[in-house]
């Protein structure tokens, strides 16, 4: 499948058009994450929720430009992401990327009023490069 990077992007445009929208996005997303796993419940248990909001916004566009385009900027900051998300740093667990993942497109489905089984699909692919370019670093 081609992803439709356009489809993508104004999807998650939807998401963050007004500060209410934005933030009942990352409330929802950060509420069916946490609820996702008792272990990453632990892991966000002293998490400063404002600043973690912000670095995800930032991953998520950084994570369509590198799909998108392979750009420099998107693959310097999703290396940072790589190697602060490894075994020997943070340990993040290859298995819980599908927590986020399945939290990131339940959200999605929720908080787009245009969500579609396709658009799903183009998120899904497009998250999932992103995924294994940050799982390829788990071990380094």
């Amino acid at each position: 499948m081609s992803i439709d990077f356009e489809s993508v992007k104004k999807s998650y445009g939807r998401c963050m058009i007004t500060r209410e929208t934005k933030d009942a996005f990352f409330k929802t997303f950060y509420q069916t994450f946490l609820n996702s796993n008792a272990d990453i419940q632990e892991m966000f248990k002293n998490t400063q929720f404002d600043k973690q909001i912000t670095m995800l916004k930032n991953a998520i566009g950084m994570a369509i430009l590198f799909a998108e385009k392979q750009d420099d900027l998107a693959r310097d900051v999703l290396t940072k992401i790589r190697h602060s998300h490894s075994r020997a740093r943070r340990n993040i667990k290859p298995e819980y990327y599908e927590f986020w993942l399945t939290s990131l497109v339940s959200t999605l489905e929720k908080c787009d009023p245009q969500f579609s089984v396709q658009l799903e699909a183009y998120w899904r692919e497009m998250l999932q490069i992103t995924i294994d370019y940050i799982v390829d670093g788990y071990e380094s």
